[in-house]
């Protein structure tokens, strides 16, 4: 069998098992097949950067390696966790099972601290963010690749959560700008001086309520760690200790951002507006025109 026909009929195997997900758009079948075919080349990469691949004749050993990724695709397994990677604000992210899978949707949280941040670059010489629950470093990474004059300080509970981020700081060449803590919220940088002097705070937490995860949610859980996705009773467990805590490490001018659910942006701002502590709150749309990202200012615009 040459590699067209092989193609062919991986192609096929994978279109009669409906392995597309919704929350991964960019997953075609396509693309899905030529990221296996590549990664089984020894050239790991993600969906979107596969799309103008061309499939090569494989070698016996490497065709093997390919058929063991698409069963295993076929029975489930994430993407993402077969290739090692994933794309994310035009980067191609180092990924490892075990830790929360990056959705495109929080693109919309990167861009949306760009902005503010652009806005903020033209009257300083150095800028400073922290990134709460950096997971595998995608918005640290993406964000500090765009904004040269940016310091970062990104934090997350998970000790395979930070090494990861470790790893993707370091392969951007990051590690001058981007310092990596592991610790709850803002413990780890408590003690740096860091109170009063960050232009932006962001965050991607946990904001789905935990009876959806026993219910319509719960195949986030098959492949993912649960607290990457548990909001607690309401979805806001995280919520109201990130948006007072926050308040401690903004400079005068400065913003928190972070991302939430769809339907969720009523409660949202109720809970920053009940802090008392920032004098504006706006939200960021997705395509659908549906709020999606937080704003909250502490000192007005």
């Amino acid at each position: 069998m040459d590699k067209d026909e092989l193609y062919q009929e991986l192609f096929n195997r994978l279109n009669s098992a409906s392995v597309l997900s919704p929350d991964f758009p960019d997953e075609t079948i396509e693309s899905t097949l030529n990221a296996l075919w590549s990664t089984a080349q020894g050239i790991p990469c993600s969906a979107i950067h596969a799309k103008t691949f061309l499939p090569e004749e494989l070698t016996e050993e490497k065709k093997a390696t390919l058929l063991s990724l698409v069963e295993k695709r076929i029975k489930g397994t994430p993407l993402a966790h077969l290739t090692g990677r994933v794309h994310f604000m035009g980067l191609e992210i180092l990924f490892e099972p075990g830790i929360f899978l990056v959705r495109p949707e929080t693109e919309l949280l990167g861009h949306s601290v760009i902005t503010f941040l652009n806005e903020k670059a033209i009257h300083a010489d150095m800028l400073r963010m922290i990134d709460i629950g950096c997971g595998s470093g995608n918005l640290t990474c993406g964000i500090a690749c765009s904004i040269k004059n940016l310091e970062v300080w990104s934090i997350d509970i998970s000790e395979k959560c930070t090494a990861l981020t470790k790893k993707n700081v370091d392969l951007y060449g990051l590690n001058d700008l981007v310092t990596v803590f592991q610790g709850d919220l803002f413990t780890p940088v408590s003690n740096l001086g860091l109170e009063g002097t960050l232009d932006a705070i962001i965050c991607n937490p946990p904001y789905i309520a935990t009876s959806r995860l026993a219910g319509d949610r719960s195949y986030l859980l098959n492949h993912e760690p649960r607290e990457a996705f548990d909001g607690g009773p309401f979805g806001f467990g995280l919520h109201m200790r990130l948006i007072k805590e926050a308040l401690a490490f903004l400079n005068p001018h400065g913003a928190l951002f972070f991302e939430f659910g769809a339907g969720q942006h009523t409660q949202v701002q109720r809970l920053i507006e009940r802090s008392r502590g920032y004098n504006s709150v706006e939200f960021s749309e997705d395509e659908s025109g549906i709020p999606r990202v937080a704003i909250a200012r502490k000192g007005g615009k």
